[in-house]
């Protein structure tokens, strides 16, 4: 059994909105709409938890009654942090999850691809995520600026969601991070810590996060254009 956990609990701060930034309008529809329906879409996925801030709980059951996303079963509320929020969607999978994607609710664009990769890495490795090279030239530097490493870019990746698990596997690293008093930002870095391999795969620069109003605008554009040639064609 395949599951995947859409996490939206976020403040989203950096957007600067009075609303969480995943209710945004993106194409007639809102953000978290177009993250949802990417798994509810996905052949392989057998169900979908959705972590939100406590707050928004019922605004969402409102707004989301008329979109018929079967797949989400359960909707609860996140935590502090994000590795709290994840445990918490952890929480509430069924007994029988053998692997588990876990999705930022801002990033829409994620795709069929992207995802059934994941599930085949996760399989085979216990944890994979998709990643993209960056396109800038990165350098380490030192608390005042100053350039101190010279960095290989295509030894480097800029990492994306869904991540993908071992569902026991991660119930069992998160726990033991959480007895630990650790907190992770990203859940790759539980497996990494605990000295096992994560697959890497390549990822998509459309898979990108909706973080600002800048990010919001290109999505909104993305979304004008896929539109274009679909009437077109």
């Amino acid at each position: 059994m395949v599951s995947s956990i859409i996490v939206a609990a976020g403040s989203g701060k950096r957007m600067g909105k009075s609303i969480n930034k995943v209710f945004l309008d993106l194409g007639g529809y809102p953000v978290l709409f177009h993250s949802i329906k990417a798994f509810q879409d996905h052949p392989q996925v057998d169900e979908i938890i959705l972590v939100l801030k406590e707050e928004e709980m019922d605004g969402y059951s409102k707004e989301f009654a008329s979109f018929m996303f079967d797949k989400v079963k359960r909707v609860t509320p996140g935590g502090a942090e994000r590795m709290d929020s994840v445990n918490r969607g952890l929480q509430c999978l069924d007994p029988q999850s053998e692997i588990v994607l876990i999705h930022d609710g801002a990033r829409p664009f994620v795709s069929q691809e992207i995802i059934s990769k994941g599930i085949e890495g996760a399989r085979r490795w216990g944890a994979a995520c998709p990643g993209v090279e960056p396109k800038d030239t990165i350098k380490g530097v030192d608390r005042e600026g100053m350039i101190q490493k010279e960095l290989k870019r295509d030894q480097l990746r800029a990492l994306q969601t869904p991540q993908a698990f071992q569902s026991e596997r991660l119930r069992e690293l998160m726990d033991e991070a959480r007895k630990a008093g650790l907190q992770y930002t990203d859940d790759t870095s539980l497996f990494y810590a605990a000295g096992q391999k994560v697959w890497v795969y390549p990822g998509s620069y459309r898979n990108f996060k909706i973080t600002t109003e800048e990010d919001l605008q290109l999505g909104r554009i993305r979304i004008r254009d896929t539109e274009g040639v679909n009437n077109q064609g």
